[in-house]
C-alpha cells in the first residue's frame, strides 16, 4: 500500500525529495464530488514516459492506473475529483477491497488538476514546505504530524482540510513543481 501511495504523490508531482504529504481523510466530501469527462484517457508525461490510465469508476470515482518509465509494475489507485473554491483537486487512495494488513489505515494525497486542451497539470502539496511549517509550528487550522519515516501526516477532518486548501490554494510555496501531462487518447 506505501508504494501505491508513494507512486500515486510522485505521479502527482509531490515533493521533490520523495517524502510524502498524505492525510488520514480524503479531501472531498459527498456534496462536492465533481465529474469531469475530460480527465478519462490516457495521459503521458513527454519528459519521463510515466503515464495514468483514467477511467470512469464507481459513484463518481475514477479508476487510475499509473505507470512509471519502463521496467516497474503499474500501480492502481482510486480517485474522487473535487472542487474546493476555484480550483480542481484529485483526491487519490487505494482501491477499496484490497486486501491489506489490519493494522493499516488507507491515506489520501491530493494534488491539483489543471485540464486544458489536451494536457493535464498536475501539482502536489510541498513536502519541504509543510517540514518547514511543521518545524515552525506554523500552519494554523490543520493538525499535522510526521509519521515514523518522517512522512507529513494531515490529521485534521475533511472540512478542515478544505478549509485550509482553498485558504491557500493561491500561495505556490505550499504546492511542489507542476507536471503536466499530454493526452495520448
Amino acid at each position: 500500500m506505501r508504494a501505491l501511495l508513494r507512486a500515486a504523490v510522485l505521479a502527482a508531482a509531490s515533493a521533490s525529495s520523495g517524502c510524502l504529504v498524505l492525510s488520514l481523510q480524503p479531501v472531498y466530501d459527498s456534496s462536492a464530488i465533481e465529474s469531469e469527462e475530460s480527465l478519462v484517457g490516457i495521459w503521458e508525461n513527454p519528459d519521463d514516459h510515466s503515464s495514468f490510465v483514467v477511467d470512469q469508476g464507481e459513484w463518481k470515482s475514477y479508476r487510475i492506473t499509473y505507470s512509471a518509465a519502463a521496467g516497474t509494475a503499474p500501480l492502481a489507485l482510486v480517485g474522487y475529483l473535487t472542487k474546493i473554491g476555484d480550483e480542481l483537486y484529485l483526491d487519490v487512495t487505494p482501491p477499496r477491497g484490497v486486501e491489506v494488513d489490519w493494522l493499516l489505515v488507507p491515506a489520501h494525497a491530493a494534488c491539483k488538476l489543471q485540464l486544458s486542451s489536451g494536457r493535464l497539470a498536475v501539482t502536489g502539496l510541498d513536502y519541504d514546505w509543510f517540514i518547514d511549517a511543521v518545524s515552525r509550528h506554523a500552519l494554523p487550522g490543520l493538525q499535522v504530524v510526521l509519521d515514523g519515516r518522517k512522512d507529513v501526516v494531515i490529521v485534521s477532518d475533511t472540512t478542515a482540510v478544505r478549509r485550509w486548501l482553498q485558504g491557500h490554494a493561491q500561495a505556490d510555496a505550499v504546492f511542489a513543481e507542476t507536471v503536466t501531462f499530454v493526452r495520448k487518447k
